[in-house]
């Protein structure tokens, strides 16, 4: 940009056009500069927010990973205090065998819980593990339960139409809720308790999965007043709500709902949704 700038002059000599052009080249050189101090005062600003920005995005970013590590330690110090209560509730049915003097039964026990405990700790090393480890290990740990004299049968219902080994949970999630069925639904009085295993529906927009695990045991009603034990019998329940809540710290909806089923019979199954993260993985 250039100002017109007009020199009005009175007089005429030898010099005059001479000192014109001397005033109109200063007055142009003037404006460059003036113009170019402007254009470096923004540039100079323009970087300096930019690099702000930068930064604080980083810090941002800095934090949440920090933060995403520190709730999975925690998640994975919840899932080992799961450890010894499965390994109580095992060791009793070993002990209860040897009891009744059923050295094969307590050695065929022994043998499964070893495989199975080898199993626990392989997938608690992991954040998260496929959709068909979970099953595969409910299914190992249903079997080690029928060693105990009971009649326990999975199924499992896939409802959500994807492969199951491309769908990945936090691992060791649905075991606790099994357990609570096997351990507090079953009845000797029963021919066989058949636990269904539903994954209803999976939300890919806030990475949740939700599933609906179905017993025709005895009921959650006449469960409570069968167990006067109720601090034992919900400890591993209490640390699988415990986890979820810390799903929820990473804004999700994970969460965790016992009814009976059906709804309107007072001593019929228990039924249990749940919602927690799940990631889809390329297959």
């Amino acid at each position: 940009m250039k100002s017109t700038i007009n020199h009005t002059t009175s007089y005429f000599d030898n010099n005059s056009l001479e000192t014109e052009s001397i005033l109109a080249f200063s007055t142009e050189l003037f404006d460059r500069f003036y113009h170019t101090s402007w254009l470096l005062f923004f540039i100079i600003i323009a970087v300096m927010v930019t690099g702000i920005l930068w930064l604080l995005s980083h810090k941002k970013k800095k934090e949440s990973q920090n933060r995403l590590l520190f709730i999975e330690l925690q998640s994975k110090s919840l899932l080992a205090q799961m450890h010894p209560h499965f390994a109580f509730n095992t060791l009793n049915t070993i002990k209860h065998k040897m009891s009744l003097n059923d050295k094969k039964g307590a050695e065929e026990c022994l043998v499964d819980f070893s495989k199975l405990m080898r199993s626990t700790l392989d997938l608690s090393r992991n954040s998260w593990i496929a959709i068909t480890e979970e099953i595969n290990y409910l299914k190992t740990y249903t079997s080690l339960k029928n060693l105990d004299n009971r009649r326990v049968k999975l199924e499992v219902i896939n409802s959500i139409s994807y492969n199951l080994d491309t769908i990945e949970i936090p691992p060791l999630l649905l075991q606790p809720v099994v357990e609570n069925s096997i351990e507090h639904g079953f009845s000797n009085q029963m021919k066989e308790l058949i636990i269904t295993l539903d994954l209803r529906q999976i939300n890919f927009d806030n990475n949740t999965l939700k599933v609906v695990i179905i017993d025709n045991g005895i009921g959650i009603r006449s469960s409570n007043k069968l167990n006067t034990n109720c601090r034992r019998r919900s400890y591993g329940s209490k640390i699988l709500k415990e986890r979820l809540l810390l799903m929820n710290s990473l804004h999700t909806s994970a969460n965790l709902y016992y009814t009976e089923y059906p709804e309107d019979n007072q001593n019929g199954g228990a039924k249990v949704e749940m919602i927690i993260l799940c990631r889809k993985v390329l297959s």
